[in-house]
């Protein structure tokens, strides 16, 4: 084994690596002995690190928190070694995936990098080594404001976090209320780092629950603690419902002991070196946020009460608090859309903002001026609109539009066309040549702007009946037809609902979709309503779909058409 440590040093002092035990290099050590050697001691050290326990940060008492056993640095550097062989996880019991994953915690600055490999191929092994041994840490957090494991997962790649999501979710259900208050500091960043990490953990998280521990952890205890915490953590996952507690918070703007309280939340929300973004999608709900952020700051802290200074000066939560002030106002101008003009001069009336009011409404009126510009057209759109007189949409909502228009110019030419195919149409009475019409006619008025695909899978083996694939962006649009007489209400409401908007808007690129009903007039007493049991014509039907539609598009996550083309004549 001294020959093992030996070599350890030797390599340490050739490679200069002081920040790093990953010191392992096979070409190094072939160059200076032989490659039969470099064999061997790669031989040994897998040898040693299978036989080996490692020592981890939780595993060590409290006097050695800090020095790392040679045990454990070798068994790392064995580990590195073997992730250098193409499939190496393969070969892996899940024993051994299980400890070589707990070794990647001996590394200095981050897990090893082999512990990816370890991710993807035994999951449940690194879950166990990792995930134990972060929990151990937290178990004893409020000793210690550094916790290795934690850190390093902050700093950790995408995939990791995922695996641990759940572990670290019951962690934060499972918090102490109350803590030591020479321990606060530490439990507060431990919250932080914990909320920091779930909030990039995708699709692992339910951050509705997250949002709503949170909420009720803060309105349980504002004022305690780690009462500023739990805002922050709920600001990550809600930040409209974080505005909502702020504002049932600070509600006397002249109690002293509330603007010092506003100064230390605003401070730390916004000007802290972690500050917390309010990361809201819907520009509307954006704008609100930061509407009625901006009309706390200046009704808590004070302009009259800001700080002046001269020279050189090392700002203080004060200062933060009234930088952070000035910022959500900023951010408010930043938002497009009417809300935020509507916004800013519901300010300028606010007695607050007397002082600022006419620039508020100058600010109003620049971003209204801004909306009505419109993006910047590209050299390819440019181009298009010169040869097709139309531009090809950027984005969901324009895709969607676009659709919904040729839809219209279909149902006109039907209707109104001097070489109406409406009648063969009728005949059909198949939903797939019906289909395959629309798709020849859809595919008639392309102009550049898009490309009409039919029955490309989508997911769990189905399709919609027709996608438009858009020119010059990934934006896609599904489009499902189906001949109304031969469906019931439910069939269609559920069409709808499953079919159109939760499988085949799963894309990231397809967030639009219609369902296009098709009448042939050959339904005699209509289709039921469901909400009122009384029967509906098919202009009834189109327009309840409608409104099942437009509620399904409150999420603001996704667009959802119906439209009803009436090959009847009537």
């Amino acid at each position: 084994m001294q020959t093992i440590y030996n070599i350890f040093g030797w390599l340490r002092e050739a490679t200069g690596l002081t920040v790093s035990y990953r010191v392992w290099n096979r070409k190094l050590l072939t160059d200076a002995f032989n490659s039969n050697i470099a064999a061997r001691i790669e031989k040994a050290l897998g040898e040693h690190w299978r036989a080996t326990t490692p020592t981890t940060w939780a595993t060590q008492p409290e006097s050695a928190k800090n020095t790392t056993p040679y045990d454990a640095i070798l068994g790392l550097v064995g580990v590195s070694a073997e992730a250098e062989n193409p499939g190496w996880t393969a070969a892996l019991s899940p024993d051994e995936a299980e400890r070589a994953a707990a070794y990647a915690t001996v590394e200095l600055n981050g897990f090893a990098p082999f512990l990816a490999d370890l991710t993807t191929s035994h999951p449940v092994e690194v879950e166990k080594a990792i995930g134990s041994e972060v929990s151990a840490q937290i178990g004893g957090g409020g000793r210690h404001g550094h916790l290795p494991e934690l850190n390093k997962l902050v700093r950790a790649d995408s995939a990791l976090k995922r695996l641990l999501a759940p572990r670290l979710l019951r962690e934060i259900t499972s918090w102490p209320s109350e803590v030591a208050e020479d321990e606060r500091a530490n439990w507060a960043e431990h919250i932080d780092q914990i909320s920091s990490i779930l909030d990039e953990s995708g699709d692992a998280v339910d951050r509705d629950s997250v949002a709503r521990e949170c909420a009720d952890r803060y309105r349980a205890d504002s004022s305690g603690q780690l009462g500023l915490s739990w805002l922050r953590g709920l600001a990550r996952f809600d930040p409209a419902e974080a505005t909502e507690a702020l504002k049932g918070t600070l509600v006397e703007p002249d109690d002293a002991a509330s603007r010092e309280r506003a100064v230390e939340i605003f401070a730390s929300l916004f000007e802290s070196h972690d500050s917390v973004t309010f990361n809201v999608e819907d520009p509307k709900i954006r704008a609100g946020v930061f509407r009625d952020l901006a009309k706390l700051a200046h009704a808590f802290i004070r302009p009259e009460e800001d700080r002046r200074h001269d020279g050189a000066y090392r700002p203080d939560a004060r200062d933060d608090a009234q930088h952070a002030r000035g910022g959500l106002l900023s951010k408010l101008y930043d938002v497009p859309g009417a809300e935020t003009c509507r916004a800013l001069i519901a300010l300028a009336g606010e007695p607050e903002f007397a002082s600022t009011a006419d620039y508020l409404k100058s600010q109003a009126r620049r971003r209204a001026a801004a909306d009505a510009d419109g993006p910047s057209y590209t050299e390819e759109a440019v181009i298009a609109l010169y040869k097709s007189y139309e531009i090809p949409p950027a984005d969901r909502d324009g895709a969607f539009d676009v659709t919904m228009d040729r839809l219209e110019d279909i149902e006109d030419e039907l209707a109104n066309g001097d070489f109406s195919d409406r009648e063969l149409i009728r005949r059909a009475d198949r939903e797939d040549l019906v289909q395959r019409t629309l798709a020849m006619r859809l595919q008639a008025q392309e102009n550049g702007v898009y490309r009409v695909t039919r029955e490309e899978e989508v997911v769990d083996g189905r399709s919609p009946d027709i996608r438009l694939l858009f020119s010059g962006s990934s934006q896609k649009v599904a489009i499902e037809v189906k001949i109304a007489e031969k469906y019931s209400t439910n069939d269609l409401e559920i069409a709808l609902r499953r079919q159109l908007a939760e499988d085949y808007l799963r894309d990231a690129d397809c967030k639009a979709g219609c369902l296009l009903l098709v009448y042939l007039g050959k339904r005699k007493h209509g289709w039921e309503n469901p909400d009122e049991k009384r029967y509906l014509d098919f202009d009834g039907l189109t327009a309840f779909l409608k409104d099942k539609a437009a509620d399904m598009e409150k999420s603001g996550d996704i667009r959802v058409g119906v439209f009803g083309l009436n090959l009847t004549g009537a």
